[in-house]
């Protein structure tokens, strides 16, 4: 699957991770190492900083989103709560209404 990603920060994207396009899997093996995606060149630094969120408001933020994402996965994905197997990748479970949902809600494109 394919998905536009709305980054925080606006700038020029400087460089791409060509690895990717022959290892995937590095972006959840070692995704701040070998997995990392693109870099970027910040236009407006300053403004951009301001709307980011840190310390307890960042850990907030994400508690938020895992619960989206569980309940997400509960509701379009009927996962069971008895201990089942989770899958490696949410993306490869979702298709079509659901693929534009997450990709809606998670990353805002």
């Amino acid at each position: 699957e394919v998905a536009k990603v709305t980054a925080p920060m606006d700038g020029i994207v400087a460089h791409v991770n060509d690895q990717l396009g022959d290892q995937p899997d590095l972006v959840n093996g070692s995704p701040y190492e070998k997995g990392w995606v693109f870099t970027i060149e910040p236009t407006n630094l300053r403004k951009n900083l301001k709307g980011l969120y840190y310390g307890q408001e960042a850990r907030n933020y994400i508690n938020e989103e895992r619960e989206k994402l569980v309940s997400m996965a509960n509701e379009d994905l009927r996962v069971a709560a008895d201990g089942g197997v989770s899958a490696e990748d949410i993306s490869q479970e979702l298709e079509g209404k659901n693929w534009a949902k997450f990709i809606k809600t998670f990353l805002k494109t």
